[in-house]
Protein backbone atom coordinates (compact mmCIF):
# COMPACT_ATOMS: atom_id res chain seq x y z
CA UNK A 1 0.00 0.00 0.00
CA UNK A 2 1.76 3.46 -0.87
CA UNK A 3 2.31 6.02 1.57
CA UNK A 4 -0.33 9.05 0.92
CA UNK A 5 -1.42 7.80 -2.39
CA UNK A 6 -3.95 10.87 -2.47
CA UNK A 7 -7.43 11.71 -1.34
CA UNK A 8 -10.89 10.74 -3.59
CA UNK A 9 -13.40 14.32 -3.01
CA UNK A 10 -16.88 14.25 -3.57
CA UNK A 11 -18.14 17.53 -4.40
CA UNK A 12 -16.31 21.22 -4.14
CA UNK A 13 -13.33 21.85 -2.75
CA UNK A 14 -11.70 25.17 -1.67
CA UNK A 15 -8.81 26.40 0.74
CA UNK A 16 -8.95 26.92 4.59
CA UNK A 17 -7.72 29.71 6.34
CA UNK A 18 -5.65 28.98 9.48
CA UNK A 19 -3.37 25.87 10.44
CA UNK A 20 -4.44 22.53 10.74
CA UNK A 21 -2.86 20.51 13.79
CA UNK A 22 -2.20 17.35 12.76
CA UNK A 23 -0.80 15.08 15.44
CA UNK A 24 -0.11 11.50 13.90
CA UNK A 25 1.94 10.04 16.06
CA UNK A 26 0.98 8.79 19.78
CA UNK A 27 4.61 8.81 21.05
CA UNK A 28 7.97 8.39 20.05
CA UNK A 29 8.08 4.56 19.84
CA UNK A 30 4.48 4.65 17.18
CA UNK A 31 6.60 7.29 14.99
CA UNK A 32 9.96 4.82 14.84
CA UNK A 33 7.03 1.85 13.71
CA UNK A 34 5.40 4.05 11.32
CA UNK A 35 9.18 5.42 9.74
CA UNK A 36 9.72 1.68 9.81
CA UNK A 37 6.64 1.08 7.37
CA UNK A 38 7.00 4.02 5.27
CA UNK A 39 10.96 3.72 4.95
CA UNK A 40 10.04 0.11 3.41
CA UNK A 41 7.57 1.26 1.20
CA UNK A 42 9.30 4.00 -0.36
CA UNK A 43 12.21 2.01 -0.28
CA UNK A 44 10.46 -0.61 -2.32
CA UNK A 45 8.86 2.19 -4.57
CA UNK A 46 12.26 3.62 -5.60
CA UNK A 47 13.27 0.02 -6.27
CA UNK A 48 10.58 -0.61 -8.51
CA UNK A 49 11.57 2.37 -10.38
CA UNK A 50 15.06 1.29 -10.77
CA UNK A 51 16.67 3.90 -8.18
CA UNK A 52 19.90 2.89 -6.98
CA UNK A 53 22.26 4.94 -4.94
CA UNK A 54 25.57 5.12 -3.87
CA UNK A 55 26.42 3.30 -0.38
CA UNK A 56 27.99 6.92 0.64
CA UNK A 57 24.86 8.81 0.23
CA UNK A 58 23.60 7.14 3.14
CA UNK A 59 26.02 9.02 5.42
CA UNK A 60 25.51 12.60 3.52
CA UNK A 61 21.58 12.16 3.10
CA UNK A 62 20.73 11.95 7.39
CA UNK A 63 22.85 15.82 7.74
CA UNK A 64 21.75 17.11 4.78
CA UNK A 65 17.79 16.60 5.63
CA UNK A 66 18.44 17.48 9.18
CA UNK A 67 20.16 20.77 8.39
CA UNK A 68 16.75 21.26 5.75
CA UNK A 69 14.34 20.56 8.26
CA UNK A 70 15.65 21.98 11.21
CA UNK A 71 17.50 25.21 9.74
CA UNK A 72 16.10 25.67 6.10
CA UNK A 73 12.37 25.75 6.65
CA UNK A 74 12.80 26.52 10.53
CA UNK A 75 11.93 23.52 12.64
CA UNK A 76 14.46 25.54 15.49
CA UNK A 77 11.52 27.90 15.73
CA UNK A 78 9.72 25.11 17.39
CA UNK A 79 12.13 24.28 19.92
CA UNK A 80 11.99 20.31 20.92
CA UNK A 81 9.27 19.31 18.49
CA UNK A 82 11.17 20.85 15.47
CA UNK A 83 14.42 18.96 16.37
CA UNK A 84 12.15 15.50 16.77
CA UNK A 85 10.57 16.23 13.47
CA UNK A 86 13.96 17.29 11.67
CA UNK A 87 15.85 14.47 13.57
CA UNK A 88 13.19 11.83 12.42
CA UNK A 89 12.39 13.22 9.12
CA UNK A 90 16.34 12.81 8.62
CA UNK A 91 16.14 9.27 9.90
CA UNK A 92 13.45 8.12 7.51
CA UNK A 93 14.90 9.25 4.56
CA UNK A 94 18.20 7.63 5.73
CA UNK A 95 16.51 4.72 6.04
CA UNK A 96 14.87 4.37 3.03
CA UNK A 97 18.09 5.09 0.88
CA UNK A 98 19.56 2.21 3.02
CA UNK A 99 16.74 0.30 1.96
CA UNK A 100 16.72 0.76 -1.43
CA UNK A 101 20.60 -0.45 -1.48
CA UNK A 102 19.89 -3.71 0.54
CA UNK A 103 16.76 -4.19 -2.06
CA UNK A 104 19.36 -3.50 -5.17
CA UNK A 105 22.06 -5.89 -3.44
CA UNK A 106 19.19 -8.98 -3.29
Amino acid sequence: MPVHEGIVVNGKTGKLRGKIIHYSYRSISHQLKKIDTYSTQGAKANFEKGRSYSECWVFLKFPITFFTIYFLKGGFIDGYPGFMWAYTGALYSSLKVAKTIEMKKR
